[in-house]
């Protein structure tokens, strides 16, 4: 079933587990794997919500903002999750890593920044700008009239 499903690997608790163990005490050169529990746990549930929550955040957030400030959210959270996972024990703190999502961040708000500065120095052209240009069209064409 889906639920109960993960890989074909013995319980570490079962006899199977136990018996390939035994044999690596003999001078076998076996490796033994095993698994903890089968199927779903606590862990896998939370990380199915988490990733359902960031789907629907991220189909709200898109709905009212950008493509762009949902990317720019979504790099500007790697910081603060790494540090979580850190302070989990997920994994370990390693400066390199650090540096590296930090640069990450510095960049999509440098880009983000250009992007902004860019389209805040165009002109705007007003609507009917464009028809000004045509035989027939205009403030030319009303005097004429």
């Amino acid at each position: 079933s889906l639920f109960s499903g993960g890989p074909g690997y013995p319980l570490c608790a079962s006899a199977a587990h136990a018996a390939c163990v035994a044999s690596l005490s003999k001078g076998s050169t076996a490796v033994c794997q095993c698994m903890s529990e089968r199927g779903w746990d606590m862990y896998t549930l939370l990380a199915v919500v988490a990733d359902l929550s960031n789907a629907i955040s991220s189909a709200l957030v898109f709905k009212r903002l950008s493509a762009v400030a949902k990317y720019v959210c979504r790099a500007a959270s790697a910081v603060p999750m790494y540090i979580f996972y850190c302070a989990m024990g997920r994994t370990s703190f390693h400066v390199g890593t650090l540096a590296l999502v930090v640069g990450l961040c510095v960049q999509v708000a440098i880009y983000t920044w250009q992007r902004h500065q860019t389209s805040a120095s165009e002109e705007k052209v007003p609507d009917a700008a464009w028809t000004q240009n045509y035989a027939g069209k205009g403030k030319d064409a009303e005097k004429a009239a």
